[in-house]
């Protein structure tokens, strides 16, 4: 029997057999049929060509093995990728550009609501990046203890004068930027999870 014969049997069967699923039933049916074979076989029945091909509709096969018919897939695909690709199928699938899952994820724009806060910020930023260098403060040694020190030290002079001489910028900014510095450097520090 060919190729062509063989896609063309499997096909009519599957038509005349069950109702077409739509491409994410069958994804997830290949998915669940899979799920506990071996992740490295790749020899297939024609029970598993049914389903494969019915989610990957280009793929093809040929008959291999002596004392029962088995096939291989063209390319030869594991179970491992047929899983992955289903699930890809899947996610691009759901994707379809109009949506996108953000459950979960921090709300970033709420850091909007702090738009004047974080300009005053940027200023003492642009300061610093002048009078030094951009990002210089990441290289200060013992920087945590430094700006721990800084910090406090501007919170203590917010009641005894408004603003920096130096900077001429109010010393609560200075207070959070040297807030922000530090908890910067301790996420920095942090191993990944």
């Amino acid at each position: 029997m060919t190729y062509t014969d063989e896609v063309a049997r499997s096909q009519a069967k599957r038509s005349s057999d069950s109702e077409p699923l739509d491409e994410i039933s069958s994804a997830n049916a290949l998915i669940e049929h899979f799920k506990d074979r071996p992740s490295t076989d790749f020899v297939y029945s024609l029970e598993d060509l049914d389903l494969i091909c019915l989610v990957f509709n280009k793929i093809r096969y040929k008959e291999v093995g002596d004392s029962f018919t088995q096939y291989e897939l063209i390319p030869s695909l594991k179970v491992e990728d047929l899983i992955e690709g289903s699930k890809d199928l899947i996610r691009d699938l759901l994707c379809d550009g109009t949506n996108k899952d953000d459950s979960g994820k921090p709300i970033s724009g709420a850091l909007l609501d702090f738009s004047r806060a974080l300009t005053e910020i940027s200023k003492l930023l642009t300061f610093g990046a002048k009078k030094y260098s951009r990002s210089a403060w990441l290289k200060v040694d013992n920087g945590y203890e430094r700006y721990t020190d800084a910090m406090i030290r501007h919170l203590l002079l917010e009641n005894l004068e408004g603003e920096d001489p130096e900077t001429q910028i109010s010393h609560d900014v200075a207070t959070a930027w040297n807030a922000l510095a530090r908890l910067e450097l301790r996420l920095r520090d942090q191993p990944n999870d």
